[in-house]
Parts: C-alpha cells; structure tokens; sequence
C-alpha cells in the first residue's frame, strides 16, 4: 500500500468491519527476509548422498531454471513446497541459526546453499529485504441494533414461546418467519449451554415439554428453548447410539472391499519402485503425499490421526516400501525415509526430567484441585443472579 491508501472494508466477524489507512511508513532497525527454500533430507544418515542431491538442485536453479518449480518438485518441506517453497517474511530468531544466518548474509535475488541444519540440507533463494515500520489509523465499524428493532425481536420471540405453549410445533413457528431450529443434543448440569452457566440452570430447572422464555444471550441473540428431552446420566441408549455405530460399521466394510484394489495397485505401479516419490502419478492417478517430522500422535496431511498407521510406521525399516497395510481411515503404502531418534546425552535427559516433573506436578494440583471441588459441599448460585454468567 502507498501512504494514505486505504484498504477495507475488511470483516473482523463479531468485532465489526474495519477501514484501514496508511498514514506514514518508515525505515526500522528490525531487519526481515522473505526467502523461498528446498529442504533436501538427509535418509539412512547418508549426508553424501543428500548434500550431492542438493548440489545438483543448487546447479539448477542457478542456472536459471525456475525456483518454485523446483521446490515444488523436490523440496521435502511439503507445506512450502505447495507455494514454491516461499517461506513468507521472518525476522531474526524465527528459524534455526545457520539458515537465518545464511539467509540474513545473503543479497535480494541471491541463491546460497546448500545449507546444513538438524532438517537436512536447504538450498535459500532470497526475494527480498525490508525493515519497513508503519503508522496506520483504522475506523471499526461495529454492528449495532436499535432499541425498536430490539423490542421487535422481543416481541417476535415471545410471540414464538406463547404459540409453542399452546402446542404449535417448532419447525411450523420458524418456517413461518423464515428461521431454522437448531437441537443442542444431551447437555450436562455442568456443561454451559452456548457459554451460559445461566440457561444450562434455567433448562435443568423446568420440567419436560417447558417452553422457556427469550433469553438474550451474547453473541448468539435471543433464543427461545424448550426442554425436549430429558434421560439419566450413564451410557447412551442404544437406539442413541445407534447412527454412530451404523457408520463406524460402513466404513470398516469399505475398507474391507479396498484391500483388492489396494494391492492391485501396489503390483501395478509400486512393486519395482526403489522410491515412492519416483511413482509416476500421471499413469497412477495418485498423488505421493509426505509427512514431515511425524509423530505417533500426529496428523497425516489431510487425512488426520490414525492410531493404526502411527503404530505400523514406527515399526517398519527406513528405506523400505512397506507393502499395502490398512488402517483407521484408509489403506497406505508407505516409505519411511528417516527416523530421528531423540539425544540421550545428560543435558537432555535432565531437562526430560523437568519436563516431566513440572508436568506432573501440575496434574497433579489438578487431579487434587478437582478431588476438593467434587468433594466440596459449596453450591455455586451465581447463575440465579447473573443471566450472563
């Protein structure tokens, strides 16, 4: 932006809409880069191997070839390598000592490399350098409603509860002035309803089939609720129940049926690979998805947590493409190119120690934080006087 452009309107959600102007802008102390990279890892401790690759991509690019396609091709830091590596602004303390000081000594349109840090070998192209500070002025926009269209809310939603009294369904009432019913399924005594100590109290209070009257609760407005059920606490029913298991079933059965088609395709396209980021995808259809410094309790990128292919890919060899195994939520072939294996020098283990320590003191004031509260024969009433609370 140039000084005195402005820039909105722009959509802060329940803040409001903000305006924004570039008042002045100047030259700071506080240097930052904008840098694109490729992270060469480095498999089976093989450094020669990895630093050779890396030289290789470093001939490339500097020989003009284009940079972001080449991360994107051979960069292993996936979540860059889908924007051309580019890794954004970052100021001095935000990455790891030798690249940030390779990245800092080095000139706009410069490519250095490659560079050795704990992720393996990375070749940096420098975009550019600025210490910009600036001074803005921003106007907010907040929503506001007046009291007569308050008081006609009011009106509407005691209108509402007066006819579901009298037996008028729901569903009907909102069709008719074009609203939706939500369900809040089974809530707790202890469970604060859309945030509200206050309304879980009034739904607990009243008997089933009551129709409670308007509350206005922040930020959500004002609601008209009816006690809709009501059941013992304990196990859910098994008709409750039921939908949840219906589909835990589905999928296990698809899975089941996937196992043909997933060895198929492991004898068609994986069998006589070294590599799995050699498959051809254009012939396979299929695209080689990798996992940066996973962990057992880790995501898969965009599959999410499956305990079944977290505990599989800890036992397997590095190197190896492991034939076709099935898990929670889906079948996967999978190579392992590195397994990094925590330092067990004393510093280490020392400050593992006051990890744990300090963690365990913590639940431990929490377990009995919770044991005094449960045990407690205090009663909290400030849901009576505070509606907001």
């Amino acid at each position: 932006m140039s000084e005195k452009e402005v820039a909105g309107p722009i959509n802060r959600g329940r803040k409001g809409i903000s305006f924004l102007r570039l008042d002045a802008r100047r030259k700071g102390k506080n240097e930052a880069v904008r840098a694109r990279h490729i992270l060469i890892r480095i498999a089976n401790n093989n450094k020669d191997s990895a630093r050779a690759e890396a030289l290789k991509i470093l001939k490339m690019a500097k020989s003009g070839k284009d940079f972001a396609e080449l991360a994107r091709k051979y960069s292993k830091d996936v979540g860059s390598a889908r924007r051309g590596g580019d890794l954004g602004y970052f100021a001095r303390g935000t990455m790891v000592k030798p690249f940030e000081k390779a990245a800092f000594a080095a000139k706009p349109g410069q490519i250095v490399g490659p560079v050795e840090t704990e992720f393996g070998y990375h070749i940096i192209k420098i975009i550019d350098k600025k210490s910009d500070e600036i001074k803005y002025s921003e106007i907010l926009l907040k929503p506001y409603v007046s009291t007569d269209t308050r008081n006609q809310i009011m009106r509407e939603a005691y209108s509402i509860q007066k006819q579901a009294e009298k037996g008028v369904p729901f569903d009907t009432l909102a069709a008719r002035l074009n609203l939706t019913t939500t369900y809040s399924g089974y809530v707790a005594k202890d469970q604060p309803l859309l945030g509200s100590e206050y309304f879980t109290h009034l739904v607990f209070s009243n008997e089933l089939g009551t129709v409670l009257e308007p509350l206005e609760l922040k930020p959500y407005g004002v609601i008209v609720a009816m006690v809709d059920d009501i059941r013992q606490g304990g196990f859910a029913p098994l008709e409750l129940a039921k939908p949840e298991i219906t589909e835990i079933l589905k999928h296990r059965k698809k899975l089941a049926k996937l196992a043909a088609s997933a060895n198929a395709f492991y004898d068609k396209f994986v069998k006589n690979l070294t590599e799995l980021k050699d498959l051809d995808q254009s012939q396979a259809s299929s695209k080689v998805r990798t996992a940066d410094n996973y962990r057992p309790s880790g995501n898969l990128p965009g599959i999410g947590v499956d305990n079944v292919f977290a505990a599989k890919v800890f036992e397997v060899p590095t190197g190896k493409i492991i034939k076709p195994f099935q898990g929670e939520r889906g079948w996967y072939i999978v190579q392992v190119y590195n397994r990094y294996i925590p330092k067990t020098d004393k510093k280490t283990l020392d400050n593992f120690r006051k990890s744990l320590l300090r963690a365990n003191k913590q639940k431990a004031f929490y377990d009995w934080f919770e044991s005094v509260r449960k045990n407690a024969v205090i009663e909290d009433y400030r849901y009576e006087f505070y509606k907001d609370y």
